[in-house]
């Protein structure tokens, strides 16, 4: 098979089928559940001839950023990557975590995803504003970067007691008063009538059928 495709490319009119179940078993291989400081995101990087892929799954979704980075000259086998990357909150907490939550993982990227879930609450409800929510959001963080591997100076008894004390912190800090309320799905500024400025994306289409997104903000 291989022998008959030897460049690994698909023909020009494939059409590639995006499913969540297949999203979320993508997602366990090629997915990274991380943040940009203290924002949320989840991306997925790919080699330049896969592109195809990561667009089909920006169409599936309808947002999403790609990014085209150059390779670095490190190697001479070194090949140009692409990037898909989700980091508006609202798509993240109302839609993605929701359909995440509904399949089940199987690999240790669980363990990431349950922590990173953590986070986008926070961020969403407005908890990386306060001291204590942001300090938080650094401790889940450094928990994910630890890829839940226990140290060789730390005990699986030191390891479990840790857990348990940001467990207790994650109570602590969820039952404070968020600085955001949401209302028919809209989040305002705790108690005001003051929308919470974010990106929004707008959709210009041409009558040649070539789309343009432009971003904006609500003041």
């Amino acid at each position: 098979m291989n022998n008959k495709n030897p460049d690994g490319f698909l023909p020009i009119n494939h059409k590639v089928k995006i499913t969540f179940p297949w999203f979320i078993g993508f997602i366990e291989g090629d997915g990274s559940f991380s943040t940009n400081k203290l924002i949320p995101r989840l991306s997925i990087q790919l080699t330049l001839k896969d592109a195809f892929l990561l667009e089909a799954i920006r169409e599936f979704f309808g947002i999403g950023n790609i990014h085209y980075e150059k390779p670095r000259n490190r190697s001479i086998n070194e090949k140009p990557m692409v990037q898909l990357e989700f980091n508006n909150i609202r798509f993240l907490f109302n839609i993605l975590l929701n359909d995440l939550r509904s399949f089940p993982m199987y690999s240790k990227k669980k363990l990431d995803f349950n922590d990173w879930a953590i986070i986008v609450k926070l961020y969403y409800f407005g908890y990386h504003l306060l001291p204590s929510g942001k300090s938080l959001i650094e401790k889940l963080k450094t928990r994910m970067k630890t890829a839940k591997q226990f140290s060789s100076n730390l005990s699986i008894s030191e390891s479990n007691l840790t857990d348990s004390i940001l467990e207790q912190e994650i109570e602590q800090v969820l039952i404070l008063p968020a600085p955001y309320y949401v209302k028919n799905g809209v989040r305002f500024l705790a108690g005001t009538n003051k929308l919470v400025p974010e990106p929004l994306i707008f959709y210009v289409i041409h009558s040649d059928n070539s789309t343009f997104r432009f971003k904006n903000l609500i003041l």
